[in-house]
């Protein structure tokens, strides 16, 4: 069980989705757990399958993969309020390919996979939830994928600052110059010069 302070943001960033009576949302606080990972450890390693799916309440994380030659491509950032899960492996039940990290000391409120499966099965109003959560995942990591595809570095910079000014106030610079798809010190151009035209 959770604290009430988490499981009140977690009920904000759930219900903001699809709204739950308190039947069904008492129902999913029963299975929902809590925990707290520092700074430098990590949610998920690459291998394992990945159990959770919550609201991250405190903190702030990476999601990366190693590519061929050994670098770390940070392919997505959460921060406090923003649902976190690793979504290929969650669902599929296979080994995740991603490693997801805490750059910042995180706390996760979360349930289970099987315990979800079981909610759902009982639950229309959990398996909408569920259904909402899963499109407002792949809604983002599509909208982030065809920004990489269609906008240049400037662009998806000013893209991130209007949809998600918090990763750029939470994570270093360095996650986000990777999230971005850019060297660091390209970001640090692009910033000085947004300030400059203000």
């Amino acid at each position: 069980m959770t604290n009430a302070p988490a499981t009140d943001l977690a009920r904000e960033a759930f219900t903001a989705l699809s709204p739950l009576n308190l039947e069904d949302w008492t129902a999913l606080a029963e299975c929902l757990r809590t925990r707290h990972v520092p700074a430098g450890g990590f949610l998920l390693q690459q291998g394992d399958i990945c159990d959770y799916l919550g609201v991250l309440t405190r903190g702030a994380l990476r999601t990366y993969n190693v590519d061929y030659d050994g670098t770390e491509r940070t392919g997505w950032l959460t921060v406090a309020g923003m649902v976190s899960t690793e979504v290929l492996s969650f669902y599929s039940r296979e080994p995740s390919l991603e490693v997801v990290e805490v750059v910042r000391d995180a706390e996760l409120v979360f349930v289970s996979h099987a315990d979800l499966e079981a909610l759902c099965r009982s639950r229309p109003a959990i398996e909408r939830l569920a259904r909402r959560v899963s499109e407002h995942i792949l809604t983002d990591l599509k909208g982030h994928l065809l920004s990489h595809i269609h906008d240049p570095a400037p662009e998806r910079y000013a893209r991130l600052v209007r949809l998600r000014p918090s990763f750029v106030e939470q994570v270093p610079l360095k996650h986000v110059a990777s999230f971005l798809g850019i060297d660091p010190s390209t970001l640090s151009r692009i910033r000085t010069l947004e300030v400059a035209r203000r």
